[in-house]
């Protein structure tokens, strides 16, 4: 049986009553049907249960639709389900978006991230399942860790220098050259190393985790992965996480290292300062207790950034323009959140007296 529309119009309601089997190429067209839409106020649609169709009877129906919501009629359905939820589908992705009323301030919607923190510690569960294979999470270990000591020595033995030699300048005029050991040490280890050293893989490891998600998501890799029932938080980010976590106290040291020695060649430099009495005048000054502040900051810049990376990765849209802009949000959004942690983290050891 071929396609059949049965329309009539009853007190301004247009009754379309539709049956047969609908194919494409071989089924009435909606242009037909538009004109009796003009003298309707009410469209009611009613499609039989047997009714056998493919792609053919949904976009008539939605040419209907559209028509319909263009003339403010009101559209009473009566379909099979599963046409009504591909219809309810297609007409979710087709409407425009709902512009939100002008305000002064628009708070950011937390629920994403918030979502997105949770189901990352429910994937730290141990009896979670797909892990990544140990190759793989050596590749992200060495990426995250011995590529990246040179960059990390380089800029945290100028940082060092440059500690060094404003300390120099101002304690000269007191006499007071000495001290800058001091100075380096204690700024080295409870602030500069961790931040320095998270700013750097901010530009480094969070865009490149960024960047790598995202173009898996362009790629559909990620939706691959859904459909053999794997958990891309799982298998994805998690193990770039644990691998950034786990890197991040050798970096930590490694910088501290780099920086006290950039200061070390300073002070010899300027002032001549023997280095077994700069580094004797370092360890009397600076505390283990620094020391594990500055260290504590460095677990949280590596959980963080890690994880903002892994985040915009996985909410990047499917263009070659989306993987860029995820790329720059994780950046600028790793850099802004380890300034507010090490602030967070700087007024809770002032009111601790530590």
């Amino acid at each position: 049986m071929s396609a059949q529309v049965e329309q009539h119009l009853e007190q301004g309601t247009l009754h379309l009553q539709i049956a047969g089997q609908w194919r494409l190429g071989h089924s009435p067209d909606s242009q037909r049907v538009l004109p009796a839409l003009r003298g309707a106020r009410v469209l009611r649609i009613e499609v039989a249960e047997r009714t056998q169709w493919d792609s053919a009877l949904p976009a008539f129906l939605t040419a209907l639709l559209h028509a319909a919501d263009r003339q403010s009629l009101d559209v009473q359905l009566q379909l099979p389900r599963r046409l009504e939820a591909l219809l309810a589908l297609a007409r979710q992705d087709a409407a425009p978006p709902q512009r939100r009323a002008a305000s002064a301030l628009r708070l950011p919607d937390l629920r994403p991230p918030l979502r997105f923190v949770g189901a990352l510690l429910l994937a730290l569960q141990p009896g979670a399942r797909a892990l990544p294979q140990g190759r793989e999470l050596l590749r992200i270990l060495r990426q995250t860790s011995v590529q990246s000591v040179p960059i990390i020595i380089l800029v945290n033995f100028l940082v060092g220098a440059i500690l060094a030699f404003i300390g120099v300048v101002q304690l000269r005029t007191f006499g007071a050259e000495i001290y800058v050991a001091d100075l380096v040490g204690i700024a080295t280890a409870r602030e500069m190393a961790a931040l320095i050293t998270a700013v750097v893989l901010s530009g480094r490891i969070a865009a490149s985790f960024a960047a790598e998600i995202a173009t898996m998501q362009a790629n559909e890799e990620i939706d691959a992965l859904r459909t053999a029932g794997v958990d891309p938080i799982r298998y994805l980010a998690v193990p770039r996480v644990l691998a950034l976590v786990l890197a991040m106290p050798v970096l930590f040291f490694i910088a501290c290292m780099a920086a006290l020695l950039g200061g070390l060649v300073v002070a010899t430099l300027m002032i001549h300062l023997p280095a077994s009495g700069y580094l004797t005048q370092t360890r009397e000054m600076v505390s283990l207790t620094q020391v594990m502040i500055g260290f504590g900051k460095s677990l949280a810049f590596a959980a963080y950034l890690s994880a903002t990376g892994c985040y915009y990765g996985l909410r990047a849209p499917r263009t070659a323009a989306g993987v860029g802009d995820a790329t720059t949000r994780a950046v600028v959004g790793s850099i802004i959140g380890i300034i507010c942690i090490d602030a967070v983290v700087a007024v809770i050891c002032n009111a601790l007296g530590i």
